[in-house]
């Protein structure tokens, strides 16, 4: 099972859209995700993807970020 653990500290509830996108782009998966305040953990299973470089960007509320993410096989 090839998964992806992310942690995100909320300074309040709400709610955290997640995207991974390829190097052209394109949105492969999305993920929505209820946020509580403090320490959130989420599962994203990456199964689909093949082996490659991937951008995964998040959302919660007005605040954005983006890390890369790179899967091996």
């Amino acid at each position: 099972k090839r998964q992806v653990w992310l942690h995100h500290e909320a300074t309040q509830a709400g709610v955290l859209q997640l995207s991974i996108h390829n190097s052209q782009g394109q949105a492969l998966q999305q993920f929505t995700y209820a946020l509580h305040q403090g320490k959130n953990t989420f599962e994203l299973a990456l199964e689909a993807l093949p082996a490659g470089t991937y951008l995964l960007r998040g959302t919660t509320g007005t605040q954005q970020f983006s890390k890369q993410l790179i899967i091996n096989e």
